[in-house]
């Protein structure tokens, strides 16, 4: 045997005599390799993306688009003028899932920062997605705080295809109840293959919910109903005023709060606890003014309340007291005219004094 191999067997044989050397090497080599595969796999493990972005972990990708028109200003509407102000209680819009990744995905969808009182309803998007699209059959609903589950005809998607959905938020609770609302929900779809591995996706929107405010306008006069003094206190007089730049808390900004097919009238910066508007009797020139809300059904409750009444020349209404069946009037039409009740005048002549006194118009405050 020539030398070298002679030496290298030697080697060998010397390595092969210290205890426990072999089986450390074998077993370095195992973490190694373990360790190289822990790492490999860490590479695909979940990641969640922000708001409508792509979002990668290795071959499973999900994308989001169009959750954003989402975002409504719900309103209460006021239906005794409908068309020019009516109800915004739901928003529907169209939402794309996207699988961009390399491998099929199951998805689900969540919510943060939502609220029971909007309700959610999901389904397969058709040909259209708006107000008046019915959902599909086996649309899914639950709300902002508790989100359906995706319907099963559009919860998975193969690699490189997408699933296209409608959505439509509602707010459900009475309006008095949600007034003031305001929230930024984001809706989150999560693909997954078996336990682990996803990607997740979101699009946030903004919805608020408040009430229309109005000035009252004369007709004739082209002034507005005011409380006197700028105040909107229990005692204070209404009466007739140049109109002023249109705000939501000023003297001349009324909301309408239906009670079945009547009327309570608040003045701006008013609460749902009041004060309202009603006369202070039941008899002809009674004085109307700002007083305390009642809700017990009695001759108070339906002093404070208004049927508003289209009458004569489109865009004329008479405020109708449901108590005594008067309409709201003024004796002239100067600044600081007192309103009061008094018989309503059926004609149709828009040149009748009476007519003329007691014809409003509503301006939506924007």
């Amino acid at each position: 045997m020539p030398a070298q191999g002679r030496d290298r067997t030697r080697a060998e044989g010397l390595l092969s005599t210290v205890p426990g050397l072999r089986p450390a090497i074998a077993l370095a080599l195992g973490l190694f390799l373990v360790a190289s595969g822990t790492l490999a796999g860490n590479a695909y493990w979940s990641a969640v993306g922000a708001k409508d972005a792509s979002v990668r972990a290795a071959m499973v990708s999900v994308t989001t688009a169009g959750g954003e028109a989402l975002t409504v200003a719900y309103k209460q509407g006021f239906a005794a003028i409908s068309p020019m102000a009516p109800p915004v209680l739901a928003d529907t819009a169209p939402i794309d899932v996207t699988n961009t990744g390399g491998t099929p995905l199951n998805y689900t969808v969540e919510v943060s920062g939502g609220v029971a009182a909007v309700g959610l309803q999901l389904w397969k998007r058709g040909a259209t997605c708006d107000a008046a699209t019915t959902p599909a059959p086996g649309a899914t609903s639950g709300t902002l705080a508790a989100p359906p589950a995706l319907p099963s005809d559009a919860a998975s998607a193969a690699a490189g295809a997408g699933i296209a959905l409608c959505a439509r938020t509602t707010l459900t609770s009475i309006f008095s109840d949600a007034a003031g609302l305001s929230l930024v929900p984001t809706l989150t779809f999560t693909g997954r293959v078996g336990d682990n591995w996803n990607a997740s996706a979101g699009t946030s929107f903004t919805q608020t919910a408040s009430y229309n405010w109005f000035q009252v306008k004369h007709n004739s006069s082209a002034k507005c109903l005011d409380g006197e003094g700028a105040a909107n206190t229990v005692g204070t007089r209404m009466i007739l005023f140049s109109c002023a730049a249109a705000n939501a808390t000023g003297n001349q900004s009324f909301r309408f709060e239906p009670v079945g097919s009547r009327y309570r009238i608040y003045i701006g910066n008013g609460t749902a606890a009041g004060p309202v508007i009603a006369p202070i009797a039941d008899a002809n020139n009674s004085q109307v003014q700002l007083v305390t809300k009642t809700t017990a059904a009695g001759a108070a409750l339906d002093r404070q309340l208004w049927s508003i009444v289209q009458h004569g020349v489109a865009g004329d209404y008479q405020l109708i007291n449901v108590r005594s069946g008067l309409c709201l009037t003024m004796l002239s039409s100067a600044d600081l005219a007192p309103f009061t009740v008094d018989t309503c005048d059926n004609s149709t002549s828009t040149k009748k004094a009476a007519y003329q006194a007691e014809h409003f118009n509503f301006v939506e405050i924007p």
